[in-house]
Protein backbone atom coordinates (compact mmCIF):
# COMPACT_ATOMS: atom_id res chain seq x y z
CA UNK A 1 0.00 0.00 0.00
CA UNK A 2 1.78 3.17 -1.27
CA UNK A 3 1.43 6.18 1.72
CA UNK A 4 -0.02 9.10 1.24
CA UNK A 5 2.43 11.99 0.21
CA UNK A 6 1.35 14.57 3.65
CA UNK A 7 3.12 17.61 1.50
CA UNK A 8 1.06 17.05 -1.45
CA UNK A 9 -2.35 16.58 0.67
CA UNK A 10 -1.37 19.84 2.79
CA UNK A 11 -0.51 22.06 0.06
CA UNK A 12 -3.52 20.98 -1.58
CA UNK A 13 -5.59 22.13 1.56
CA UNK A 14 -3.43 25.14 1.78
CA UNK A 15 -4.51 25.64 -1.79
CA UNK A 16 -7.62 25.18 -1.65
CA UNK A 17 -8.36 27.45 1.64
CA UNK A 18 -6.54 30.16 -0.85
CA UNK A 19 -8.82 29.88 -3.34
CA UNK A 20 -11.98 30.25 -1.04
CA UNK A 21 -10.57 32.92 1.40
CA UNK A 22 -11.32 35.66 -1.63
CA UNK A 23 -10.33 38.85 0.74
CA UNK A 24 -7.10 36.51 1.29
CA UNK A 25 -7.83 37.63 5.62
CA UNK A 26 -6.99 34.03 6.62
CA UNK A 27 -10.26 33.55 7.45
CA UNK A 28 -13.35 31.73 5.87
CA UNK A 29 -16.75 34.02 6.63
CA UNK A 30 -19.91 32.80 5.90
CA UNK A 31 -20.24 34.43 2.54
CA UNK A 32 -17.45 32.75 1.14
CA UNK A 33 -18.70 29.42 2.20
CA UNK A 34 -21.72 29.95 0.93
CA UNK A 35 -19.67 31.31 -2.38
CA UNK A 36 -17.97 27.85 -2.44
CA UNK A 37 -21.17 25.37 -2.01
CA UNK A 38 -22.49 27.80 -4.91
CA UNK A 39 -19.83 27.03 -6.87
CA UNK A 40 -20.17 23.38 -6.41
CA UNK A 41 -23.93 23.55 -7.22
CA UNK A 42 -22.80 25.39 -10.41
CA UNK A 43 -21.93 22.67 -12.46
CA UNK A 44 -20.53 24.34 -15.38
CA UNK A 45 -18.87 27.56 -13.85
CA UNK A 46 -21.14 29.72 -15.97
CA UNK A 47 -22.41 31.58 -12.88
CA UNK A 48 -25.48 29.98 -12.52
CA UNK A 49 -27.16 27.36 -11.20
CA UNK A 50 -29.88 25.27 -13.49
CA UNK A 51 -32.52 22.72 -12.59
CA UNK A 52 -30.07 20.20 -13.67
CA UNK A 53 -27.03 20.98 -11.95
CA UNK A 54 -29.30 20.90 -8.54
CA UNK A 55 -31.05 17.81 -9.72
CA UNK A 56 -27.49 15.58 -10.54
CA UNK A 57 -25.77 16.89 -7.53
CA UNK A 58 -28.63 15.64 -5.35
CA UNK A 59 -28.52 12.00 -6.78
CA UNK A 60 -24.74 12.47 -6.87
CA UNK A 61 -24.84 13.58 -3.10
CA UNK A 62 -27.95 10.94 -2.68
CA UNK A 63 -25.78 8.04 -3.83
CA UNK A 64 -22.42 8.09 -2.40
CA UNK A 65 -24.38 8.95 1.00
CA UNK A 66 -26.28 5.35 0.09
CA UNK A 67 -29.54 7.60 -0.10
CA UNK A 68 -32.28 5.60 -1.75
CA UNK A 69 -34.29 8.82 -3.12
CA UNK A 70 -37.86 8.62 -2.53
CA UNK A 71 -40.59 8.27 -6.08
CA UNK A 72 -41.41 11.96 -6.33
CA UNK A 73 -38.30 13.57 -4.78
CA UNK A 74 -37.57 15.87 -8.05
CA UNK A 75 -40.61 17.65 -8.14
CA UNK A 76 -39.83 18.66 -4.27
CA UNK A 77 -36.15 19.56 -5.87
CA UNK A 78 -37.98 21.53 -8.41
CA UNK A 79 -40.34 23.15 -6.37
CA UNK A 80 -37.57 24.63 -3.83
CA UNK A 81 -35.51 24.91 -7.43
CA UNK A 82 -38.48 27.23 -8.25
CA UNK A 83 -38.96 29.33 -5.00
CA UNK A 84 -35.12 30.42 -5.28
CA UNK A 85 -34.98 31.11 -9.56
CA UNK A 86 -37.62 34.61 -8.17
CA UNK A 87 -37.19 36.30 -11.81
CA UNK A 88 -37.72 32.73 -13.45
CA UNK A 89 -34.74 32.86 -15.88
CA UNK A 90 -34.67 28.97 -15.55
CA UNK A 91 -31.46 29.45 -13.34
CA UNK A 92 -30.08 30.96 -10.03
CA UNK A 93 -27.97 33.87 -9.19
CA UNK A 94 -25.89 34.11 -6.42
CA UNK A 95 -27.64 36.59 -5.39
CA UNK A 96 -30.59 34.81 -5.59
CA UNK A 97 -29.03 32.02 -3.93
CA UNK A 98 -28.29 33.94 -0.92
CA UNK A 99 -31.44 35.66 -0.91
CA UNK A 100 -33.25 32.62 -0.75
CA UNK A 101 -30.53 30.99 2.27
CA UNK A 102 -31.97 34.09 4.31
CA UNK A 103 -35.32 34.17 3.04
CA UNK A 104 -35.81 30.57 4.68
CA UNK A 105 -33.41 30.56 7.68
CA UNK A 106 -31.57 27.49 5.89
CA UNK A 107 -27.67 27.32 5.68
CA UNK A 108 -25.85 25.64 3.53
CA UNK A 109 -25.24 23.16 6.39
CA UNK A 110 -28.89 22.05 5.85
CA UNK A 111 -27.76 20.46 2.50
CA UNK A 112 -27.64 17.20 3.99
CA UNK A 113 -30.08 17.12 5.61
CA UNK A 114 -32.42 18.06 2.50
CA UNK A 115 -31.52 15.39 0.70
CA UNK A 116 -32.10 12.83 3.94
CA UNK A 117 -35.81 14.23 3.81
CA UNK A 118 -35.87 12.71 0.08
CA UNK A 119 -35.47 9.51 1.54
CA UNK A 120 -37.11 6.60 0.54
CA UNK A 121 -39.59 5.46 3.54
CA UNK A 122 -39.39 1.39 4.29
CA UNK A 123 -42.46 -0.48 2.98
Amino acid sequence: MVKPDIDHIVNLIVGVFQNLDKDKNGEMSKEELVGAFFHLLDGDGDGEVTFKELWRLVRQYAAHSNIKLAKGWTRRIYGAFRSMDTNRSGSITLKEFITWLKRSRADISDFKKAVESLKARPG
